[in-house]
């Protein structure tokens, strides 16, 4: 999902408001927003990353070689 920023505004008469805000998103490695470029989200961590910064590997894109490595080989503790 989107970040989101959540504002509590309590009023006189006692209720309570909710406000919430999207964030926009932004490449986990160069922070560049979803507004100029497109971000592809990670299989592995789930971190949005844009097409300058993804690692493409086996068909698909990830934020890292780490991630890349991980999907191929998968976890070390098994």
């Amino acid at each position: 999902g989107r970040p989101v920023e959540i504002l509590l505004r309590k009023y006189r008469s006692g209720r309570v408001g909710i406000l919430l805000i999207l964030k926009a998103m932004n490449c986990a490695n160069c922070e560049r927003d979803e507004q100029d470029v497109r971000l592809e989200k990670c299989p592995i961590c789930f971190k949005r990353v844009c097409e300058d910064c993804s690692v493409r590997q086996y068909g698909r894109s990830f934020c890292s070689r780490r991630c890349a490595d991980q999907f191929f080989f998968g976890d070390d503790d098994e």
